[in-house]
């Protein structure tokens, strides 16, 4: 036991003595002592079985077909253009008509004739009215009593040609203070009036009730309004003219 303890520590002072003697540590290896790195900044650790290869050297070593072309944008959808528009259809103007001086004995006769052509609820009748003159007047009073009134408080102001209308027409009790041929004369009367202190008279055309009468007619569609210009033909001095619509 002790002689195997002897020739084991010999053992290990032989190793010892080789390891520290410059020309026997193992695979000959250069002593790295005085060695300074060269451009230490620039090698960078990789991980291991991986090499570091250019973009630009894969970019040639791959085939043509292997690089993929960048994708090209997407185009963008057509804008469908809406359908064309019909044109729109011209709307037919309407018409409107006075059929006038029709006598008074002829008015009935009208009046089928309008029923006939089926234009009997478009067409309404009045008597004709006709100048006779101009006049300086008061309006029309609500009563004879007011038009009594009027006469009484004019006279009062110095008037003397006087007359309250009471006919049956749209006239009903105004007052008249005079009859004259000319505009021009009724207008220089009227002045003299307001000299008196006579405020509510005027003066205008004096349009009278004839014996002819007059069928106005609205909203005719051209066929209709060719009609209705026929019927003078069958009624002696009546006359259609076009109105404007109201």
């Amino acid at each position: 036991m002790k002689m195997a303890f002897v020739l084991l520590l010999a053992a290990n002072l032989v190793a010892l003595a080789l390891f520290q003697f410059p020309g026997g540590r193992s695979g000959g290896a250069e002593s790295t002592a005085g060695h300074v790195p060269f451009q230490a900044e620039k090698v960078k650790v990789v991980a291991a079985g991986v090499t570091s290869t250019p973009r630009s050297e894969v970019a040639e070593k791959l085939p043509e077909s292997a690089v993929e072309p960048a994708p090209l944008p997407a185009p963008a959808p057509a804008k469908s253009s809406p359908p064309p528009m019909a044109p729109a259809k011209p709307v037919a103007a309407l018409q409107c008509l006075e059929w006038i001086n029709i006598a008074d004995a002829d008015l009935e006769q009208a009046r089928k004739a309008l029923q006939k052509l089926k234009l009997a609820d478009q067409a309404s009748f009045r008597k004709m009215e006709k100048t006779s003159g101009y006049w300086v007047y008061i309006p029309p009073r609500k009563t004879l009593a007011d038009a009594q009134k009027k006469v009484n408080e004019l006279k009062a102001l110095g008037v003397a040609d006087i007359f309250i209308l009471q006919e049956n027409t749209a006239w009903h009790y105004a007052i008249s203070l005079g009859v004259f041929s000319t505009e021009e004369a009724a207008a220089k009367y009227l002045v003299q009036l307001r000299e008196k202190g006579v405020k509510s008279a005027i003066s205008g055309p004096r349009n009278r009730a004839a014996e002819n009468h007059l069928a106005a007619l609205k909203n005719l569609d051209s066929s209709a309004a060719t009609e209705v210009a026929k019927l003078p033909k069958e009624f002696a001095d009546s006359e259609i003219r076009s109105v404007a619509c109201r």
